[in-house]
């Protein structure tokens, strides 16, 4: 238990912080674990829109202090490095290019 007065008013202001940070850390880790995840299905499409939630959202929270702004970093690093290891390995899929013959004569 906190004695003086400043220790106790710190104390409030750190459970203040602690609340309104919780939700963003967990947005956080959700994020990157559906990247994560997307990643490892191999859905390349799926993958790079949750990539690029989860940068959006370690961007934020840097910003916001909650996290280090290097360690975001290399947070994004990782999964941008899996991402493009992902589409590497796949193979490519190219839809066929249709001609509409209807109104040729």
């Amino acid at each position: 238990m906190p004695i003086s007065a400043s220790a106790r008013k710190a104390q409030r202001s750190s459970l203040r912080k602690k609340e309104i940070n919780k939700p963003i850390r967990s947005q956080l880790r959700s994020d990157e674990k559906k990247a994560k995840d997307a990643i490892l299905a191999g859905d390349a499409i799926s993958a790079e829109a949750a990539v690029k939630q989860a940068v959006k959202s370690m961007d934020k929270a840097a910003k916001k202090g909650l996290i280090h702004s290097k360690n975001a970093a290399n947070h994004k690093s990782r999964l941008m490095k899996g991402l493009n290891r992902m589409k590497a390995s796949a193979p490519a899929t190219k839809e066929p290019i249709t001609v509409d013959t209807a109104d040729t004569e």
